[in-house]
């Protein structure tokens, strides 16, 4: 007797929910979840001479710091992210390391 279209569908089905449900694990409650912190975030924005840009990017690294854009033109520009608490500090430093040529950008200025 041939076998019809439905049977073989079917067994397929229930294979396929089979190898599904061996890879799903019941989580439980959610109490062993992992929380993050919320970390604030501060963006800046600066332009220096191209001689600074290698001491700019290395404090940036140390910070970590997400870098965004760079612009490179008569100077360079950068804008840059990290968080808010360790914003002073490497302000601070960028300002020692690069003897007053660092100028700090506002957002509504080009």
């Amino acid at each position: 007797m041939p076998l019809s279209l439905a049977r073989p569908a079917a067994r397929e089905l229930l294979m396929k929910k089979s190898l599904f449900i061996g890879f799903v694990q019941p989580m439980g409650n959610r109490a062993g979840a992992q929380k993050l912190a919320i970390v604030k975030q501060a963006a800046l924005r600066c332009t220096f001479p191209y001689a600074l840009e290698g001491l700019v990017r290395r404090e940036l690294e140390l910070a970590g710091a997400r870098l965004g854009d760079v612009q490179h033109s008569a100077n360079v520009e950068m804008t840059f992210t990290l968080p808010q608490d360790v914003a002073a500090g490497l302000v601070a430093s960028l300002n020692e390391a690069g003897h007053g040529h660092i100028v700090w950008l506002d957002d509504d200025s080009s």
